[in-house]
């Protein structure tokens, strides 16, 4: 890689609100959307429907979202998932998933 060139992927800092465009691994046990089970599934969310109130621990983080997840190569699902149903996925695990290249492979 260039020396004048940044990996904004090494330098930013994680911001610990779920945001619309993250990736999330779904955790929530024998969860469905008619027949596809959604548990230990991957998706991204592409839309905030609800906040957490200002006088809570996290104000701001997004208590329920709408995220996609695909049930087949050529559709999606679009399911309402709560914070407690899902798990972020960062760092290398979610550059993998989007399809990046590791920054050693591009020097």
């Amino acid at each position: 890689m260039s020396d004048n060139v940044i990996d904004l992927r090494k330098c930013r800092p994680i911001d610990p609100i779920r945001r619309k465009g993250d990736l999330v691994r779904i955790t929530e046990e024998e969860l469905c959307h008619g027949e596809l089970y959604l548990e230990g599934l991957t998706g991204i969310v592409t839309e905030v429907l609800q906040r957490l109130a200002e006088d809570t621990d996290a104000p701001g983080q997004a208590a329920v979202f709408a995220v996609a997840v695909p049930d087949s190569e050529e559709s999606w699902d679009m399911v309402e998932l709560c914070l407690d149903q899902v798990q972020r996925i960062l760092g290398p695990a979610a550059d993998d998933i989007r399809g990046y290249e590791h920054v050693t492979s591009l020097v």
